[in-house]
């Protein structure tokens, strides 16, 4: 998987295990996230460069003391399978060898390999063209499996396209928080009232059921709400 689309996909592991494993703050985890994006599209930019490689990563020294072995950490994780980002991979992975007498392997692809790995990957970009078939957002559903159990890839497809499940169809639980919730509505244009009719599973605050409102709409920092880089990486939207 690209490692961008792989870092949206555990974006919310990474920061509780950033807080629970690593004992930063809450804001030192957020820190952790918004940098580790920037790092990844940054190194994109420069993969059929040694020296610019190179550079990108010295700025992480520059991170405070507690970001900078987390950031190095999440890099060498989500590197690890596009080879495209091989030289970035082997200079993370070569400090770990140094520093913890570790002893991972260098991919060591030459300058000519990661260069056609790129120039392959670019013209599939430039000529792909999706073939009429079924819509299926299987992959979504595991995607958001922190928020939503209880229903198949069929009927929740049917939710992201029609805002609707099928006749005699139980609803969908909805086990993430309102906000999220509303979130996950307004991205996909979904009326309330329709989301109710294919989600339980809110409560109020003395564990009664309730349902999804208005007022659960997020007040502050919408776009960058880990669900909404779920649904962003999996719409493309």
């Amino acid at each position: 998987m690209e490692p961008l689309k792989l870092f949206n996909f555990l974006r919310n592991e990474i920061y509780e295990k950033s807080i629970a494993g690593s004992y930063l703050s809450a804001k030192e985890a957020n820190e952790v996230i918004e940098t580790l994006r920037s790092f990844i599209e940054s190194l994109r930019g420069v993969r059929n460069s040694n020296e610019l490689t190179k550079k990108e990563l010295r700025k992480i020294n520059e991170l405070p003391g507690k970001i900078s072995p987390e950031i190095k950490f999440w890099l060498f994780k989500l590197l690890a399978d596009d080879d495209s980002f091989s030289r970035a991979y082997d200079l993370i992975s070569k400090e770990i060898n140094q520093k913890q007498l570790a002893n991972i392997p260098q991919k060591n692809l030459s300058d000519a390999e990661i260069l056609e790995i790129i120039e392959v990957e670019e013209r599939l970009n430039e000529t792909y063209t999706p073939i009429n078939q079924a819509v299926d957002h299987s992959r979504l559903l595991i995607g958001l499996k922190r928020y939503i159990e209880g229903i198949n890839a069929t009927e929740f497809t049917n939710i992201i396209e029609k805002h609707s499940i099928s006749t005699g169809t139980p609803p969908a639980k909805w086990i993430g928080k309102a906000v999220d919730a509303h979130r996950f509505a307004t991205f996909i244009g979904m009326k309330i009232s329709l989301w109710n009719k294919c989600f339980t599973g809110l409560k109020d605050k003395s564990g009664n059921a309730r349902t999804l409102k208005d007022g659960d709409k997020d007040k502050t920092e919408w776009n960058n709400a880990p669900i909404i880089e779920i649904l962003r990486t999996y719409l493309d939207k």
